[in-house]
């Protein structure tokens, strides 16, 4: 169906997070992939599943990684902005926001709550520290969110990124232009 899916709350001086999750909101392709992930309980074995390496060559995790769960956080988010939910489903952001699209905006506080981690476990990029109910810069933002949801899925794979000299080893050219985030952005960030 048409029309633009709503808005996000301001939950004091989130707008650098509300426009850039509203302008991810606003890309169909990116917005159905994340939106169709399986739900968190088989998500990270299907994260694993679909990387580079496949499922089983790396140890299994009982954890998921900031990256994964930051992931699942924006899943739920796009799902209720553009009504894929089920009517009468609660989760940690909504409060049972109905089946369908309507023009009541939705609050992000899980993924405001996980921000301040965005800057230590983005990628191995860390070095910015975000901090609730101050002012950021978007890019900042977006740069930091795309890097944790790559290196999630990477994570889930079996690949840290942060070990120098696994890219040269591994049986594909570049494993992290196969995820995600590479194949909507162009892996350059």
């Amino acid at each position: 169906g048409g029309g633009a899916p709503p808005g996000f709350s301001n939950l004091g001086n989130t707008c650098y997070l509300n426009a850039t999750l509203q302008c991810l909101a606003y890309l169909p392709t990116f917005c159905q992939c994340v939106a169709t992930l399986p739900p968190p309980s088989t998500a990270s074995s299907s994260l694993a599943a679909s990387s580079p390496r496949g499922g089983g060559d790396g140890p299994p995790r009982a954890k998921t990684s900031a990256g994964q769960r930051i992931t699942m956080m924006l899943r739920s988010l796009l799902r209720r902005a553009h009504g894929l939910d089920d009517a009468g489903n609660r989760d940690d952001e909504g409060k049972g926001r109905s089946s369908g699209r309507s023009s009541a905006a939705i609050s992000p506080k899980a993924i405001v709550r996980a921000v301040p981690s965005l800057g230590r476990t983005a990628g191995g990029r860390g070095g910015y520290k975000f901090r609730p109910g101050r002012q950021e810069d978007a890019h900042e933002f977006l740069v930091h969110l795309l890097d944790a949801m790559n290196d999630g899925e990477l994570r889930a794979a079996g690949i840290d990124q942060r070990i120098s000299g696994w890219r040269g080893r591994l049986p594909v050219p570049r494993p992290d232009e196969t995820t995600l985030v590479p194949r909507h952005f162009g892996g350059l960030l």
